[in-house]
């Protein structure tokens, strides 16, 4: 996490949902409800959806660097 990160996804933030979790059918979705957040199946999107998906990994990718860890399950 960094250094401001507890103010976005610490206990009770904005974005705590996400603490941990693949949140991509949900940022995909604009979702911050927690079943989109725990339901990370994106098999059901439609071609615009899917398009979008890529579309903002690449954003995120670009803006937050490298990927340092991966969730298992």
């Amino acid at each position: 996490m960094t250094e401001k990160g507890s103010q976005y996804y610490g206990k009770g933030a904005p974005y705590a949902v996400f603490a941990g979790r693949d949140g991509s059918r949900a940022l995909t979705l604009g979702s911050l409800d927690p079943k989109d957040v725990e339901r990370r199946d994106v098999s059901d999107f439609s071609e615009g959806m899917t398009k979008a998906f890529k579309e903002q990994h690449k954003f995120y990718t670009e803006k937050y660097g490298p990927r340092v860890g991966r969730l298992v399950d």
